[in-house]
């Protein structure tokens, strides 16, 4: 459930009024045209309630990391949060020390990437007879671009179109990939701590995909996030288009990365885009290519229509 397509819930209301829609809901950021101008504006929202009760601290700032990369991969410039802070009950010194400890991580992310707090609100006391909730401290960003055409798809685009990966692959002891929903661990005290984030490499990355989008360069992006490199390919998958890709370790395909993203481009600006990254000190990896009705990893095919169909259709049955 933490990873398939979730669009059965939004489909059903109409994201498209006044025909302003940019970007419908389920990609990297929902995206409107600012109406009788070129100017969009961006939105997205992230939690993670399980990064926040192992490190409030280092758990916030990885959050609101993951909303900085979803604009970014939109070609989207960050501009502003609004949080949604929700705990249980502050009389109790664990819960308050998550709640302080999150605000001091959301404090320093929020600095550093330039994305100041504009608003927000504080939901406390959620709990049932004495059992907490987990904390779920939810980030909102903004961001905006002053021309609509020159957004990002988070799509593949064109067959034969290079696939690329950017960022630093974190050890399977910090993924909750394994952690959680591979070991099946619930038990607090069996998680190691997670990896600090780096907001320097995230500002860096950052730096490389909009110039990059700026010139026209990308075809197609996705930020790596929980699920890693893979869920990100699966996100990207639009309708008849496939990757086929070569990974030297495997387990990096899953764990999630530090300032990671996934682009695919035309290979004729390889050079470009390469000269781009060298300049923010930036290291590319080549993952493979767009292919027609393909998954393809390591030189083993996996049925593309049956990893596409249930990647899309399973919610939907599994809440039916």
């Amino acid at each position: 459930l933490n990873y398939i397509d979730k669009s059965w819930v939004y489909n059903q209301y109409d994201s498209t009024v006044m025909g302003d829609t940019i970007k419908d809901p389920g990609q990297s950021a929902g995206v409107v045209k600012i109406h009788g101008t070129n100017k969009a504006i961006g939105a997205t929202t992230d939690c993670n309630p399980l990064y926040i009760r192992i490190n409030p601290k280092k758990g916030m700032k990885a959050t609101v990391a993951e909303s900085y990369r979803n604009l970014i991969s939109s070609n989207l410039k960050p501009l502003a949060i609004t949080n949604n802070l929700n705990f249980a009950s502050p009389l109790d010194p664990n819960i308050m020390g998550e709640l302080v400890l999150s605000i001091d991580g959301l404090k320093e992310a929020a600095s550093y990437l330039n994305t100041p707090i504009v608003s927000g609100n504080v939901s406390l006391y959620n709990q049932t007879n004495d059992q907490p909730i987990k904390p779920t401290p939810v980030i909102g960003m903004v961001g905006s671009n002053l021309n609509y055409e020159k957004l990002n798809s988070n799509f593949f685009q064109g067959e034969d179109d290079e696939i690329l990966y950017i960022g630093k692959c974190l050890d399977p002891s910090y993924s909750p990939y394994f952690l959680q929903d591979q070991l099946n661990i619930h038990e607090m005290n069996s998680f190691n701590d997670l990896a600090d984030t780096n907001l320097d490499e995230e500002l860096k990355a950052a730096n490389f995909i909009l110039e990059s989008s700026e010139q026209g360069l990308i075809r197609s992006c996705n930020d790596i996030s929980r699920g890693g490199i893979f869920n990100s390919l699966l996100k990207m998958i639009k309708k008849d288009l496939g990757f086929k890709i070569e990974i030297q370790n495997l387990i990096n395909l899953f764990c999630e990365f530090s300032a990671g993203y996934v682009i695919s481009i035309n290979k004729k600006n390889k050079e470009k885009i390469s000269e781009i990254s060298k300049k923010n000190n930036i290291e590319l990896y080549k993952l493979g290519v767009v292919k027609k009705s393909t998954i393809d990893i390591n030189n083993q095919k996996i049925d593309f229509k049956d990893v596409y169909t249930k990647y899309k259709k399973n919610f939907e049955n599994i809440i039916h």
